[in-house]
């Protein structure tokens, strides 16, 4: 009797508990977010992984056409053995020593703090070169341009207003240096006597400055030794 009893017990309970709502359960329960939502965070996520895909392939264009711009404004470097200043006092004259002219040689002096690119004559052996515009000799803390390839150097034809324009097109041939005036100079060559000076293609107008008949002349128009 008391078995029937605890059954039927049982059973009542069971149908109490499908009548209640379920429990809340916390782990298992957590509200997720609808579909659509989820949806939109998967097209948002796409969209950023393309929109980022996107801009690295437009920057990496831009890159490619700015390499491209530099190299043709930018001249190729020269393709030769290039060139190279020889310790000279006038004993003798190296055999690579470039002869721009008959008997005529560039040199390059250290004098009043600054490196000054002028002519060399081979009968006398001393350079002469132009400094704040007076004339000066010597054979001393000299030095001799030297190449192994003559066929290197070209003189292209400049004046003191449009030299500067051949900068993005030419390597000019460094002549020195002027550390009072932060002034870098390239070599130049008269074209009537074919005589070497010295060109401070920053100042304004550039004019060719040498030393002839042991004076101190300056030249409007004249060629510029480059390298190829």
């Amino acid at each position: 009797m008391e078995t029937v009893l605890a059954k039927n017990q049982h059973e009542r309970f069971a149908m109490v508990q499908k009548l209640l709502p379920p429990k809340m359960c916390f782990n298992e329960c957590k509200k997720k977010p609808p579909v659509v939502t989820t949806i939109t965070m998967n097209i948002k996520r796409r969209y950023l992984r393309s929109s980022g895909t996107t801009n690295k392939m437009k920057l990496a264009i831009l890159g490619l056409f700015l390499f491209v711009l530099y190299v043709n404004a930018k001249p190729q470097y020269p393709t030769g053995v290039g060139y190279y200043w020889r310790d000279f006092d006038g004993s003798f004259y190296p055999s690579d020593a470039y002869e721009y002219t008959p008997n005529g040689y560039i040199g390059q002096v250290h004098a009043f703090g600054a490196l000054i690119p002028g002519h060399i004559d081979k009968t006398r052996g001393y350079i002469e070169f132009v400094y704040n515009e007076q004339p000066y000799s010597s054979n001393k803390e000299l030095k001799i341009l030297s190449t192994t390839d003559t066929t290197q150097f070209e003189w292209v034809r400049a004046n003191s207003n449009n030299v500067r324009n051949f900068m993005s097109k030419k390597f000019f041939v460094r002549g020195g240096f002027d550390s009072l005036e932060a002034q870098k100079s390239i070599i130049g060559r008269t074209l009537e006597s074919s005589r070497a000076g010295v060109i401070y293609f920053m100042r304004q107008p550039a004019l060719l400055q040498y030393v002839e008949d042991k004076k101190a002349l300056e030249a409007n128009e004249y060629e510029v030794l480059a390298i190829h």
